[in-house]
């Protein structure tokens, strides 16, 4: 088994990969409701 894929790795490239998304649906929320002009 390569070291790439051990559980560590794994781990931190989902939990880097979650942020990430999350960081993108921030941004795209943000400018949605920026365009439209509602904040809810």
């Amino acid at each position: 088994m390569s070291p790439l894929f051990s559980d560590k790795s794994i781990s931190e490239h989902r939990t880097a990969l979650v942020i990430s998304t999350q960081r993108i649906i921030f941004i795209l929320n943000n400018h949605s409701s920026h365009e439209v002009g509602y904040h809810g």
